[in-house]
């Protein structure tokens, strides 16, 4: 059976499981909320901006 394996480590050592899973929670919740605050990455595009030909009056 799938998971047999995790489910009798769960019943064995409930609190081993428990401090896994809030390690977990708690390095997915920095990450998260550093990729959110981090500035972007720098703009790696070559292309020109649009440049406007406007007839020139003399």
């Amino acid at each position: 059976m799938h998971g047999d394996l995790a489910a009798r480590n769960t019943v064995r050592d409930p609190r081993r499981t428990g401090a896994t899973a809030a390690a977990l929670a708690i390095a997915l919740t920095l990450a998260s909320g550093l990729s959110v605050l981090a500035p972007p990455p720098p703009s790696t595009s070559t292309a020109r901006p649009p440049t406007t030909s406007s007839p020139t009056t003399r």
